[in-house]
């Protein structure tokens, strides 16, 4: 009895250790991993919230330029049916002007920029809906005989060319400014709407510069 008392405490000696680590690493493997899940989730979390102000910030901005496009569409509706159309074009202008001065609150330091251009979109509004609107308030038998409203539609492709170098300007300022992938996608539908509307406007200009009327072709005639 003494000898397996002895052989039974030798191995409980030799076991107990071995078992007593074994159980520790465990312990510890166990906890290391619940704690590297407790940062991964934490990680996990602080881009999920940072992805959902991202896209407030977003969200805030579509908001504002929908309010804006309303109470343009409002005024529109209100005058006279030449004029709206007029205006249904190049509200695109005005209101990718407002999209970008909401832009420029989330644009750090090229905010400023983005707001005077969006003020310069605003302003040229000035000088192409008065020229637009002189080249299709002309009469047809007029334009046939004596050519198209030339000095509107010069003014025009001027304004339609300095409203291109301002998009290309956005474009260089896009490259460099630290936005969000939802901020500049907003970016690109603005830049999306002055040049359709650029195109549009340039198409008009060029159409009337062409049409020399009646007098234009004979003094053309003669110039051969």
């Amino acid at each position: 009895m003494k000898k397996i008392a002895l052989v039974v405490g030798v191995y409980l000696m030799i076991a107990l250790p071995v078992l007593a680590s074994g159980l520790e690493a465990t312990d510890f493997e166990e906890f290391q991993n619940n704690d590297n899940y407790k940062f991964q989730e934490s990680d996990s979390e602080g881009d999920q919230l940072l992805e959902t102000a991202v896209d407030s910030d977003s969200a805030k901005v579509r908001n504002a330029v929908a309010e804006k496009k309303q109470e343009m569409e409002t005024a529109r509706l209100k005058m006279k049916k030449s004029d709206q159309e007029i205006y249904r074009s190049q509200n695109n202008v005005n209101e990718a002007a407002a999209a970008l001065r909401e832009i420029a609150n989330f644009s750090g330091s090229l905010g400023e920029r983005i707001s005077a251009l969006a003020s310069e979109f605003e302003n040229s509004l000035e000088k192409t809906i008065p020229a637009e609107q002189k080249i299709k308030a002309g009469w047809r038998i007029t334009k046939a005989i004596l050519g198209g409203e030339k000095k509107s539609a010069m003014s025009l492709l001027q304004t339609v060319s300095e409203n291109q170098s301002r998009a290309r300007e956005l474009i260089n300022i896009k490259s460099t400014a630290e936005l969000s992938d939802s901020m500049n996608q907003l970016v690109d539908e603005q830049i999306q709407k002055i040049e359709s509307e650029n195109e549009r406007l340039n198409a008009l200009a060029e159409k009337e510069i062409k049409n020399k009327g009646f007098f234009g072709w004979i003094i053309n005639l003669f110039k051969k």
